[in-house]
C-alpha cells in the first residue's frame, strides 16, 4: 500500500517521529555492620557483637586449605509472638559462595533449636568451615518470619566508622565500598572526601564517591566526581571501561568519550569497550566517529546485536534507510526477540512509504515481549497507521 496524499503522510510521519526511533537503552533496613541492632517486623532485633576468623586446622586435606569464623549474636524480641530460631538453619554466611553453620571443635556453638519468648534477650554463637581462598568480605544472613536480615562482618569498616580516623585511599576504598552495601552513604562520602585530600586526582577514589552519589540519586553530582577523572591516571583499559560505563548509566556520553577514546587511538580496548566507545559518541551525535568505531566489529563479524543495532541508527541518521534495515535485521538475527530492532525497521519502512510492511514489523513488536516504552510505541503506531 502507498500513500499519495503528501499532507497525510507528514501528519502520520510527526505523529510516529513522536517515538521516532527507540533510543539506546540505556519496610525496616534489612542491612547493618558489627555491632549494629537490626530490626526485623517482627520485633526482633539482630546483633553481632563479634567476628573472628582464622585458619581451621582440622579436616581431611583433601579438602583443600579452609578457615574457621566465629561470630557471637545477640537476638532480642521485642514483638508480641514467639519465634523458633534454628541456628543450623536459619543462619548462614555468604562470601564467594555460602555456607551453613555447624558444631565445633570445643562445643561453644549453639546447634539446639530453642524459643525466642517476647521481652527475651539471648547471645548465641556462630560457628562456619569456609574456603580458605574466598576472601571477599563476607555477609551474616538471618532468616525470620517472611524477611532477611543482612550483617556486612568487616571489622575495618566498624573501627573506621567509629574512629573517623582518616584511611589510605586503597583503606577508603574498601571500607566504601562496605557501606555502599550497607547503605551508609553520608559514612562513605565522609571516608572517601578524607581519602581525597591526599590524592585530589586519584581514579577509583573519584568513582567510587559518583558511585555513592549515584545510589543517593544525584546524578550530577555523580558525573562531576567521574569528570574529575583524568585519563592519564587510569591504568588500563578495564578500568577505563568501569568508568565510562557508569558515565554512560548516567547519561553524560561526553564523559565516557573523554575515558576511552585515547586507549582506542593506542589500539587497546577490546570489542566491548569499542561498542561502549560507539554508543558514546552516537549520544553524542558524533556519527562520523561512531561509524569509524563500529565498522570494523561489523566487517569482523561481531554477534553482538547492539552492534548491529547502533550501526544501523547511524545509517538511519545518515539516510540510507536500506543500510540501516540490513543491520537491524542482523540484531534480529542475533536476538529474535529484539523489539526495538523490529520497531525501528518498522519507521524505516514508513519512511519510504510502504506502510503494509511497516504495520508488520510493528505488530511482531507485540509479540515479542517489548519493554513498556517500546510496546506502547508500537501499539500508537498501528493505531496511527489504520486505515
Amino acid at each position: 500500500m502507498r500513500i499519495t496524499n503528501r499532507k497525510r503522510l507528514h501528519c502520520l510521519f510527526l505523529l510516529i517521529t513522536i517515538f521516532y526511533l527507540i533510543p539506546i537503552c540505556c519496610f525496616s533496613k534489612n542491612i547493618g555492620l558489627i555491632g549494629e541492632d537490626l530490626f526485623d517486623h517482627s520485633g526482633v532485633v539482630l546483633t553481632v557483637n563479634e567476628y573472628k576468623r582464622e585458619a581451621f586446622l582440622g579436616g581431611l586435606r583433601a579438602q583443600g586449605p579452609r578457615d574457621q569464623i566465629h561470630l557471637n549474636v545477640t537476638l532480642v524480641n521485642t514483638g508480641r509472638e514467639n519465634h523458633t530460631i534454628n541456628p543450623l538453619e536459619d543462619f548462614y554466611i555468604e562470601l564467594n559462595s555460602s555456607f551453613k553453620p555447624s558444631p565445633d571443635a570445643n562445643k561453644s556453638a549453639t546447634v539446639d533449636a530453642f524459643q525466642l519468648f517476647p521481652t527475651m534477650q539471648t547471645r548465641i554463637n556462630l560457628y562456619f568451615i569456609v574456603d580458605a581462598a574466598q576472601k571477599s568480605v563476607p555477609s551474616l544472613f538471618f532468616k525470620i518470619s517472611d524477611n532477611l536480615l543482612k550483617i556486612i562482618c568487616d571489622t575495618q569498616t566498624e573501627k573506621a566508622v567509629k574512629d573517623g580516623s582518616t584511611l589510605s585511599p586503597e583503606e577508603a576504598i574498601h571500607v566504601a565500598r562496605v557501606l555502599l552495601d550497607a547503605e551508609k552513604f553520608d559514612d562513605a562520602k565522609r571516608i572517601l572526601l578524607g581519602a581525597l585530600i591526599q590524592d585530589s586526582g586519584d581514579p577509583f577514589v573519584l568513582m567510587m564517591l559518583a558511585r555513592v552519589e549515584d545510589a543517593q540519586y544525584e546524578p550530577e553530582a555523580a558525573a562531576s566526581y567521574l569528570g574529575r577523572i583524568r585519563p592519564s591516571r587510569i591504568g588500563n583499559s578495564v578500568d577505563a571501561y568501569a568508568y565510562a560505563n557508569m558515565a554512560m548509566k548516567l547519561d553524560y556520553p561526553h564523559i565516557a568519550i573523554n575515558i576511552l577514546q585515547d586507549f582506542f587511538s593506542r589500539g587497546e580496548l577490546n570489542n566491548d569497550q569499542k561498542l561502549l566507545l560507539a554508543r558514546a559518541y552516537y549520544s553524542e551525535e558524533m556519527f562520523r566517529e561512531a561509524e569509524y568505531v563500529l565498522l570494523p566489529l561489523i566487517s569482523s563479524g561481531t554477534a553482538d546485536k547492539l552492534a548491529h543495532f547502533t550501526m544501523g541508527n547511524v545509517f538511519n541518521l545518515k539516510g540510507d534507510l536500506n543500510r540501516a534495515i540490513h543491520q537491524w535485521e542482523m540484531a534480529i538475527d542475533v536476538d529474535s526477540q529484539y523489539a526495538e530492532a523490529y520497531f525501528n525497521i518498522g519507521v524505516a519502512y514508513f519512511k519510504k512509504q510502504d506502510i503494509e510492511r511497516a504495520r508488520e514489523y510493528w505488530r511482531k513488536v507485540l509479540v515479542v515481549n517489548p519493554d513498556s516504552y517500546t510496546l506502547r510505541a508500537a501499539e500508537d503506531a498501528l493505531k496511527a497507521t489504520e486505515f
